[in-house]
């Protein structure tokens, strides 16, 4: 590689989508030596790939700059800029017809023939060798890239949701009225302003009732479930169950709490793995346990495991709540599902008093973890909770899209 390109800033100027996604992948591989060359020198390239490492790695403030943009203008327009139209389409000519690409609401794909009749892979019978290759590798790529570009905004908006974090009319019209990715993530989620809830659709924006709804010159914001009424809230889960949509996170589906409820204890005895909490830092903290409007005190516990190693766990002793936000309500939320997971797998049936006042989508998560486990006790006792309370509601087997 490095003998026909021995300067690594011109191998990654030079690198088109699958050459420097090709790079990523190698660079893992890499001595110290070259990895460290390659991450000075990745900001040069001007694919998506390189746009959303820069953006893991905290680096997209850097690579907007070096091109005369803000931040936002890389993250909201490069990164998710498919070459789509309005109508989440593109067209291929294949030499012996043309055909239309369609990206659909679960962000799948589908291709329209001149006849209008849809199948799922590009045609090959009688195509154009060459435009056939090349439309077949424009169509994996984009597959890529939408996956890609669905975590990175899903991981952005789960920010926004945690925060609360406000944007104007303009930028949330701009973004997520014309770009035809982001229209589709905002169609799967519940938006607040001025304290009116209302979602996108194809045909507009609505209310929860399917009653049109008209922006008003006021912040918009990720909604969250604390800030509903409780009639309002379940209307939205209805809306998304009974339509089969998966939302990017469990918006709706958060379980709401009271201070009150929460006891100090609540999670003393009921160690989580280290490796848990290592990957919790987007729910609001990692593992210093750090969580704004919380005091928390935990003991580190090592344990040794089946293969003579050891592995670290976290029994956090007092979680006292000094402010309720969306933030500790998240964290509430991410502590009880990883600590009741914990008690499904022991068939401990104690965990029949943490699922009192969860919605139909942990109960479910919940039942499918206990068959998992086979932990029949538990299942029983689910199964039970949840005909008792959800026997109306429309079953779905995942309520979240995730990839």
């Amino acid at each position: 590689m490095c003998k026909f390109y021995p300067n690594m800033d011109d191998l990654c100027r030079a690198a088109n989508e699958m050459g420097f996604t090709h790079l990523v992948t190698q660079s893992k591989k890499w001595n110290s030596g070259w990895k460290k060359l390659f991450f000075a020198s990745y900001l040069h390239s001007d694919t998506r790939a390189a746009m959303l490492l820069a953006e893991k790695r905290k680096e997209l403030a850097q690579y907007a700059a070096m091109r005369g943009l803000k931040e936002d203008e890389v993250r909201d327009c490069g990164i998710s800029d498919l070459g789509l139209d309005e109508n989440r389409c593109k067209k291929y000519d294949l030499g012996n017809q043309i055909v239309t690409l369609r990206l659909l609401s679960d962000f799948t794909f589908a291709i329209e023939l001149p006849d209008k009749s849809v199948v799922m892979d590009l045609p090959k019978k009688n195509a154009d060798a060459e435009k056939y290759k090349k439309a077949a590798a424009d169509l994996s790529q984009m597959k890529k890239d939408v996956r890609s570009i669905w975590n990175n905004r899903a991981d952005l908006l789960l920010g926004e949701y945690v925060s609360g974090k406000e944007r104007s009319v303009s930028y949330w019209t701009r973004l997520y009225g014309g770009n035809p990715i982001l229209h589709g993530v905002a169609s799967l989620l519940v938006w607040e302003q001025g304290g009116a809830y209302f979602t996108r659709t194809d045909k507009g924006l609505i209310r929860n009732d399917g009653s049109v709804y008209e922006l008003v010159d006021s912040p918009i914001r990720v909604a969250h479930p604390m800030e509903m009424e409780k009639q309002e809230r379940e209307a939205w889960q209805r809306y998304f169950a009974s339509r089969g949509l998966k939302q990017p996170f469990a918006q709706v589906w958060e379980r709401v709490y009271t201070k009150e409820e929460i006891a100090p204890d609540r999670y003393a005895g009921c160690p989580i793995l280290f490796f848990a909490l290592q990957g919790a830092a987007e729910h609001g903290f990692d593992e210093k346990l750090e969580i704004p409007g919380c005091k928390i005190k935990a003991e580190w516990i090592s344990r040794p495991t089946a293969n003579g190693k050891t592995t670290s766990y976290c029994d956090i002793q007092v979680f006292e709540i000094k402010q309720f936000t969306r933030a500790v309500n998240h964290a509430i939320a991410w502590l009880d599902r990883t600590t009741v997971l914990g008690r499904i797998r022991k068939d401990d049936l104690t965990v029949m008093d943490y699922v009192q006042g969860c919605n139909v989508a942990q109960i479910t998560d919940f039942i499918a973890a206990a068959q998992e486990a086979n932990a029949a006790n538990v299942l029983a006792a689910l199964l039970d909770y949840k005909n008792a309370n959800f026997s109306d509601f429309d079953p779905m087997d995942e309520f979240t899209l995730e990839w």
